[in-house]
């Protein structure tokens, strides 16, 4: 009985809510200062809800302009939290060369260097929290422009993903690439890492 009482309260709710979009549509057509975005919003709004905001076209979290939807927005500063309080000195560091977070949908991600951004694939976002923030290292590493290469990108996920105690796996990789393909060491690391 009280798995029915369940099922009609959420068709009754899905009914209203189809209902209330139906009506908004039609209301839309009568004025010109409501948005499609804006509507869908006011739906998901308390009735009596005025002066809604569509999402802002960024957000801000300690420097760093994070553009995209909430999602990604609060992975991405989960990710950040974690880099700054296991490695605070490679978060300062990053502050000074990363400026802006964008997403890239179901694409890869990569560094942009030359404009202080880094871009971050949603399947590195959905991947476990430690697969993030070694995406996050490696792409941060990229735009540390005294030693951004491929090499220092993958011994930088190795090296601090360590002291932030990032799981094995999620390590493993980049250290043989840093060392085997890229023939990166610490000795290259000591030279050429900024201060």
């Amino acid at each position: 009985m009280r798995k029915m009482k369940a099922i009609a309260a959420i068709l009754l709710l899905t009914l209203g809510v189809t209902s209330a979009s139906a009506d908004l549509r039609t209301e839309l057509k009568k004025t010109s200062n409501v948005t499609l975005r804006d509507a869908r919003l006011l739906v998901r709004q308390p009735y009596g809800t005025e002066n809604v905001k569509a999402a802002p076209d960024f957000w801000l979290y300690d420097g760093f302009r994070i553009t995209g939807d909430i999602f990604f927005y609060k992975m991405i500063v989960k990710g950040l939290k974690r880099i700054e309080s296991g490695t605070p000195e490679y978060y300062s560091k990053v502050k000074k060369w990363v400026h802006t977070i964008h997403p890239n949908g179901e694409r890869g991600s990569y560094a942009i260097f030359t404009h202080k951004t880094v871009v971050i694939g949603m399947a590195s976002v959905r991947a476990t929290p430690d697969g993030l923030v070694a995406i996050l290292l490696h792409e941060f590493q990229h735009c540390i422009k005294p030693n951004g290469s491929e090499g220092a990108a993958c011994f930088a996920v190795d090296f601090y993903g360590e002291k932030l105690k990032l799981h094995p796996i999620a390590r493993m990789w980049p250290r043989i690439w840093a060392k085997d393909k890229y023939n990166y060491t610490i000795k290259d690391w000591s030279k050429l890492e900024p201060k």
